[in-house]
């Protein structure tokens, strides 16, 4: 039988845990993600026609609702007017001047009523490094404006709407 010192000990230590589990109890908590709500994609690219063929290029823009400020990059790959599937190489500039490194593959439907896409690029460097960040991009803007560059093998320059972007 435990003294009546043990069994205070005890029923004082039981009591502790209780407090414990009712005032904090262990949750596991989601890995924090960055979610952005908008923003702009400008690409400027090698000449493009209707005809698949290597581009490569760079490209910007911003992102809102968020702590990313912008981006910049380059990107290499093939493509037509009709779709676009290239490698991005590109740094996320958060608000602080940090800079996240991303990369990996992006593709970018084309043709005369392009639809938007989700691509998922792999943080290599930076603030959430390790992490996927997924790119939901709405379709391009004006697409009745590259009709003659399309035809004429001239395109060079587009606009896409970010959807969303989540980091992390």
């Amino acid at each position: 039988m435990a003294s009546p010192r043990k069994a205070s000990a005890l029923v004082g230590s039981a009591l502790a845990g209780g407090a414990l589990l009712m005032f904090g109890p262990f949750t596991p908590t989601a890995t924090a993600s960055t979610v952005c709500n908008g923003g702009t994609l400008t690409v400027t690219t090698s000449p493009i026609g209707e005809m698949d063929m290597p581009v490569n290029g760079n490209l910007s823009g911003n992102l809102t609702g968020c702590d990313v400020q912008g981006f910049q990059g380059t990107f290499n790959g093939n493509g037509s007017c009709n779709d676009v599937n290239v490698n991005v190489d590109a740094d996320l500039i958060w608000a602080n001047g940090d800079k996240t490194h991303v990369t990996g593959p992006f593709h970018v439907p084309g043709g005369p009523t392009p639809p938007g896409t989700s691509n998922t690029l792999q943080a290599t460097s930076g603030p959430d490094a390790g992490s996927n960040i997924i790119v939901n991009t709405g379709p391009i803007d004006n697409p009745p404006s590259l009709v003659g560059p399309c035809l004429g093998a001239t395109a060079r320059s587009i606009t896409i709407p970010f959807q969303s972007v989540i980091i992390g």
